[in-house]
C-alpha cells in the first residue's frame, strides 16, 4: 500500500471513531455498537488459519464485539481422507446454546466453501470454531470472511 492509500484508510477510520462517539454520547448505543452499524457489511476482515499438517482446531473469537460470519473456506492439498469439517457456533452462554453450523465429509474433497444464506451472528462472547482431524497431515488453509 502506498503513502496516499494509508492516509485515505487512517481518515476514515478517524471520521468513523468521531461518528461512532457523537452516536455514543446521544445515550442511544456505545461507540463499540455503533460502528459495525454505521459500516456495515463494507468492511470485510479475515481470520486465517494454515499449517502442513496436523489437526485443524482454530476460533473466531469475537473479542468483545458483535460480528457477523460470511463464508468459511477451507482447502486441503489433496483430498482429505476420513473425517468431517465442522464449524460450530461456540455460544457465550454456554454449551446448552452452542450449535453445528455446517459440516462437511472431507473424504474425496480438496476445497470447501460454506456461504450461509445469512450472514451467521457471533454476539461479543461467542466464538466460531473450526475444527477437522487431518489424519492424513495434508497441509491446509482456513479462512473465515467476517463483518
Amino acid at each position: 500500500m502506498n503513502q496516499r492509500g494509508f492516509e485515505r484508510i487512517c481518515g476514515v477510520v478517524i471520521v468513523l471513531s468521531l461518528l461512532a462517539m457523537f452516536i455514543s454520547l446521544t445515550g442511544r448505543e456505545t461507540a463499540q455498537s455503533a460502528i459495525p452499524r454505521i459500516v456495515g457489511s463494507a468492511l470485510q476482515m479475515y481470520h486465517v488459519a494454515t499449517d502442513t499438517d496436523g489437526a485443524i482446531a482454530t476460533s473466531l473469537d469475537a473479542g468483545g464485539y458483535s460480528l457477523y460470519v460470511d463464508e468459511v473456506r477451507l482447502h486441503l492439498s489433496a483430498a482429505g481422507g476420513a473425517g468431517s469439517f465442522t464449524a460450530t457456533l461456540d455460544s457465550g452462554h454456554g454449551a446448552t446454546y452452542d450449535a453445528v453450523l455446517t459440516t462437511q465429509d472431507m473424504t474425496t474433497a480438496t476445497d470447501y466453501v460454506w456461504r450461509p444464506a445469512r450472514p451467521v451472528y457471533l454476539g461479543p462472547d461467542d466464538d466460531l470454531d473450526l475444527a477437522y482431524p487431518n489424519a492424513n497431515d495434508r497441509a491446509y488453509g482456513v479462512e473465515v470472511l467476517y463483518h
